[in-house]
């Protein structure tokens, strides 16, 4: 499964963005032009590669759904390496990791025989998606106990899993990943929905601000960074398009039921009602399972770190609306009914990528 047009937009906005901070942090590149930057879906025997012909960077898709950003740092300075041996040395003649190239290398502060390896998920972490998979499945059961004692069971297994990591002080690696569509202003309900898969799906997320310094870039767009290991994302993903998506759907239900619901207003006051209800329901799931199995998430260090690392100034503000309080509680009825039923994705096969040409 490939990333929405809109991930994909917005990792390369990221990815501009980088090359921008690279050129501009290394003063011998200031005359070096941002050439094409691309995000391939279709590569699989690279991670990416540099076409002096048409000035092109092509990264591959792969390299987002499976690397972390440091490995996409890496794949893209090497592809800069090759374009500033071609544009800044005048590499005319040589090899393609000849001198210029190493110079390049140096240069960057990277290593020119470089490769890389997307390591697949530990035997474990399949296993424990599996199970998750299985009973999200179930969860579609036409039979309402069973559907619920499933879909609470997926929430107890994930918690349970995750706790176990904390307590065995396992060493975890965490990512970061797009989600949703980019925005000039995130609206209510969308981060009512990055809160919920925050608290309940053993993620982080921030609000990147895309910066505008390149022509690509659109100024001041906005766009959700989840953060955690990559099964959780995995799973957060899934939910945060999920609900995204089932609102959606619940609202044209209800308007066609209701036709004097209409309006910015209405939609916002029914949304933020379809998702505090679903949240009330994790609530009491959670809470039934600290009090009667003494399963309590009390949060990953590892995480907490790994996102104020990469996100030092990060603040926190309360986002407000006023609603239409006869649409919310009926959006809140909706949302302590809805169910989380369809498997979540697996993740891709097996990829090993070497940084070349």
């Amino acid at each position: 499964m490939y990333p929405a047009p809109d991930i994909t937009r917005g990792w390369l906005y990221s990815v501009i963005e980088e090359y921008e901070d690279i050129r501009e942090s290394t003063p011998a590149l200031a005359t070096l032009q941002t050439p094409g930057l691309l995000i391939e879906d279709h590569l699989t025997r690279t991670l990416g590669y540099w076409n002096r012909d048409r000035r092109q960077i092509i990264l591959a898709g792969l390299l987002f759904q499976r690397g972390c950003w440091a490995n996409v740092v890496a794949v893209l300075k090497h592809e800069m390496a090759h374009q500033v041996a071609d544009e800044v040395f005048a590499a005319a003649g040589e090899t393609n990791h000849g001198p210029a190239f190493k110079r390049a290398c140096a240069l960057l502060d990277i290593e020119p025989d470089a490769t890389m390896q997307l390591t697949d998920q530990p035997e474990a972490v399949d296993s424990m998606r599996r199970k998750i998979e299985k009973l999200l499945a179930l969860g579609q059961s036409t039979n309402h106990h069973e559907a619920e004692r499933a879909l609470a069971k997926a929430h107890e297994l994930a918690l349970r899993y995750n706790v176990r990591m904390i307590e065995s002080a396992a060493t975890r690696t965490h990512r970061f990943r797009k989600a949703g569509p980019m925005y000039k202003r995130i609206p209510a309900h969308v981060w009512a929905v990055a809160n919920l898969v925050s608290d309940f799906y053993f993620v982080h997320y921030v609000a990147h601000v895309y910066c505008g310094r390149h022509e690509m870039l659109q100024e001041g767009n906005r766009q959700i960074e989840l953060y955690g290991t990559e099964q959780n994302l995995d799973m957060a993903e899934y939910v945060f398009y999920f609900l995204l998506r089932q609102g959606e759907r619940e609202w044209q239900v209800f308007r066609e039921s209701r036709p004097n619901a209409k309006g910015r207003r209405d939609k916002a006051s029914f949304l933020r009602g379809v998702y505090a209800g679903f949240r009330g329901k994790l609530d009491a799931e959670r809470h039934a399972l600290a009090t009667e199995k003494a399963l309590v998430w009390t949060g990953d260090p590892s995480l907490d770190a790994f996102f104020k690392a990469h996100n030092p100034h990060v603040s926190t503000r309360t986002v407000g609306s006023t609603v239409n309080p006869h649409v919310h509680d009926a959006g809140v009825a909706v949302g302590e009914k809805l169910k989380v039923h369809r498997p979540i994705k697996s993740g891709p096969g097996n990829a090993a990528g070497r940084l070349l040409t």
